[in-house]
C-alpha cells in the first residue's frame, strides 16, 4: 500500500471527511437547500430526464422537449457515462425521485473528499509528513475552486481527479509501471466523462507540464512526458463513448457558431488576485453588494492566509527541486487561468486557432492553480512548522 494511504493515516482521513461534511452541511442535510444556478437550471433537469427514462425502461438517448429534440446522451453535461452521476441518478429511482438533488450533492461531496485523499497521498509521496500532507489536502478540498464552483457539477467532479493525475505522474518518475500508467489514463478519462471539457483540458495539460517540470529539475527522465502523452491517448480512447457523439453533436448544432460572438479567449480578471488575501474583496458573499468585474464565482481565489504564507515561504526561502518544479507549474497555471488579463496570456490565446481558443475557457484552470498552491503549502508546512503545529495549520 502507498504510504500516503496507510492505516496509520486514518485519523487524518476522518478529519478530511468531517471537513467536507461540515462545509457542505446545508446542501447535504437540509431539505430544500440546493447548490445554486447551473446546478438547478442545467444539471438537475438533465439528471431528472435521465432518471425518468430509466424508470420507463428506456435508454436516455433522445430528448424531445428541448430545441425541437436533441440526442441528450451526446450532451457532455449530461454526464451519462460518468459513474458517480449515473449511480446517483439510478439510486434516486430506488430511493425516491425527490432525493435526486441530494444524491447528486452527496456525489459531489464524496468526490471533493476523494480529492482531499489523493492530495494527501500526493504530498506524502513528495516526502512530506502526514500532518503537512493534511495541510495540503485541506487547502485544496476547502479552497477556492470547490468553494466557489459548486454550481458547476461537471467542474467539481472533473477537478476532483486532478490530484490523482498528479500523483500518478509523480509515481511514474521512477520508471514505467503499467499500473500507474493505467490509473493515469483512467483518471484523465474521468475528467472528460465528468461533463466539463474545459477542466479536462486543464487536467491533461497540467499532467504534461508537471512531467516536463520534473524532468527539467532532474527528478525524472524526459520519457516521462512521453508516458503522459501515451496516457492522453489511452484516456481519449476510454472516453470515446462520450467524445465521439459530443463532437458530432457540436458539428451539427449552433455551438459551432460560438466563434462569431465569443471573440476572445477569456480568463479570470486580474482583480481576482485581491481575494487571495481578502476573500470577500468583491462582496461575492452578498451579491446585492457585488461590485466586481465578470463572474463572481471566478473572483474568489482564497485558500487560507496561512496556506498562502506557507506556499510563499517554501518558494522564497531556499527552495529544493520539488518546490521549484511545483512553483513553476503554479506560475504557468496562473498565467493561463488569467488568460486575456495578462499580455503573455493574451498573446498565447491570440496565437491559437479561433475554433480552439473559444472552447478552452482558461478560467477553468483554476483547480490547477488551487492544487499547485495547496501542494506548496504542504511542502512549506513540512519545512517550517514543527509536527505538532502542522495539524493545527491544516485546521486554520
Amino acid at each position: 500500500m502507498s504510504r500516503g494511504l496507510r492505516r496509520t493515516n486514518v485519523p487524518y482521513f476522518l478529519a478530511l471527511f468531517l471537513e467536507v461534511a461540515v462545509f457542505y452541511r446545508h446542501v447535504l442535510f437540509e431539505r430544500g437547500y440546493l447548490f445554486p444556478w447551473d446546478f438547478r437550471a442545467v444539471h438537475l433537469p438533465l439528471a431528472t430526464f435521465v432518471a425518468a427514462s430509466f424508470r420507463r425502461g428506456e435508454m436516455p438517448l433522445w430528448d424531445p422537449y428541448t430545441y425541437c429534440g436533441n440526442p441528450i446522451f451526446a450532451n457532455i453535461q449530461t454526464a451519462l457515462f460518468y459513474p458517480p452521476v449515473l449511480a446517483a441518478t439510478l439510486a434516486s429511482n430506488w430511493l425516491g425521485a425527490g432525493l435526486l438533488p441530494h444524491l447528486l450533492a452527496f456525489a459531489v461531496a464524496l468526490q471533493v473528499f476523494f480529492a482531499g485523499l489523493c492530495t494527501f497521498a500526493l504530498v506524502r509521496k513528495l516526502g512530506a509528513q502526514p500532518a503537512a500532507a493534511f495541510v495540503s489536502a485541506t487547502v485544496y478540498q476547502l479552497g477556492c475552486f470547490f468553494a466557489a464552483q459548486a454550481e458547476h457539477m461537471g467542474a467539481m467532479h472533473g477537478a476532483s481527479w486532478i490530484p490523482l493525475v498528479w500523483w500518478c505522474v509523480v509515481e511514474l518518475r521512477a520508471g514505467l509501471r503499467w499500473r500507474w500508467l493505467a490509473m493515469l489514463a483512467v483518471a484523465l478519462s474521468l475528467t472528460v466523462l465528468a461533463g466539463l471539457p474545459q477542466v479536462a483540458v486543464a487536467a491533461f495539460g497540467s499532467a504534461l507540464v508537471l512531467a516536463l517540470m520534473l524532468a527539467a529539475f532532474g527528478m525524472a527522465r524526459v520519457k516521462l512526458a512521453l508516458q503522459v502523452l501515451a496516457a492522453w491517448l489511452w484516456a481519449l480512447l476510454l472516453a470515446a463513448v462520450q467524445l465521439i457523439p459530443t463532437a458530432e453533436l457540436t458539428r451539427n448544432s449552433v455551438a459551432k457558431f460560438r466563434v462569431e460572438w465569443l471573440k476572445t479567449g477569456g480568463g479570470i480578471k486580474l482583480g481576482a488576485l485581491y481575494s487571495l488575501v481578502v476573500p470577500d474583496y468583491w462582496h461575492v458573499f452578498d451579491l446585492s453588494k457585488f461590485h466586481g468585474p465578470g463572474d463572481p464565482t471566478f473572483l474568489y481565489l482564497y485558500c487560507s492566509l496561512l496556506g498562502l504564507a506557507l506556499a510563499v515561504a517554501a518558494v522564497v526561502w531556499k527552495p529544493d527541486r520539488t518546490v521549484r518544479a511545483f512553483a513553476l507549474l503554479l506560475l504557468a497555471a496562473t498565467v493561463w487561468m488569467l488568460g486575456d488579463s495578462t499580455p503573455i496570456g493574451r498573446t498565447i490565446l491570440q496565437a491559437l486557432p479561433t475554433g480552439i481558443r473559444i472552447g478552452i475557457h482558461p478560467e477553468f484552470t483554476l483547480p490547477v492553480f488551487a492544487l499547485g498552491l495547496a501542494v506548496l503549502a504542504g511542502l512549506g508546512a513540512n519545512r517550517f512548522l514543527r509536527p505538532r503545529w502542522q495539524m493545527a495549520a491544516g485546521v486554520l
